[in-house]
């Protein structure tokens, strides 16, 4: 943590994303604080509802982020 890495990672992943997707849709769990917080650094909007049938019924935190 705190080298930029997950950053960096992310950014790859966005950028080849940007190729085929128009948004990135991602879900977690209400207790991955801090996953929260640095998806919600890197532009992730919290929505109400999920995009479809994930099969993450766990996962309370709904993240979009258009690219």
């Amino acid at each position: 943590r705190g080298l930029g890495i997950g950053r960096d990672l992310l950014l790859k992943v966005e950028s080849e994303a940007k190729n085929h997707y128009k948004k990135i849709y991602l879900e977690t769990a209400e207790n991955m604080v801090e996953a929260i917080k640095f998806y919600e650094k890197n532009g992730y909007k919290r929505i109400e509802k999920p995009l479809g049938n994930t099969g993450h019924c766990s996962c309370g935190v709904l993240l979009l982020k258009d690219l």
